[in-house]
This record gives C-alpha cells, sequence and structure tokens, in this order.
C-alpha cells in the first residue's frame, strides 16, 4: 500500500521560535517567509503592507494578490 501524504513545507525560521508552522506547498511558504521573515528593504516594505491587509495601499490590485514578485 503506498502513503499517499503530501510534502509538508516548515518555516524553518518560526520552528527554531518553538512555533511549528507547516504548509501544503512552497508558494504558501515563500508568502510566509516575506510577510513574516523579510530580508531586504523593499520586502520589509511589502510584509507591512501585507500584514495590514493592504488597507492603506494605493497601487493596482495585481500586488495586493500576488505579492512581492519584482
Amino acid at each position: 500500500m503506498e502513503d499517499n501524504k503530501k510534502e509538508k513545507y516548515i518555516c524553518h525560521e518560526c520552528e527554531s521560535k518553538k512555533v511549528k508552522v507547516e504548509f501544503n506547498n512552497y508558494r504558501d511558504l515563500e508568502k510566509h517567509k516575506w510577510t513574516w521573515h523579510p530580508s531586504n528593504s523593499i520586502e520589509r516594505t511589502w510584509a507591512k503592507h501585507a500584514r495590514e491587509g493592504f488597507m492603506n495601499w494605493t497601487g493596482s490590485s495585481y500586488y495586493e494578490s500576488y505579492g512581492p514578485y519584482y
């Protein structure tokens, strides 16, 4: 019998803080990383908007939907 379990993606930065955060696909993990663990000034700006739900955002809806893929 095959094991049909899907691979889980784990945020190792959260795991080091004793919080286990799992995702079903790599894209969700990637979005989590830029939202909660930004690595540069551009990602920090996007992360702030994403955590606020793009409340004060005046840009296009493309970026709201897909995140900071510049």
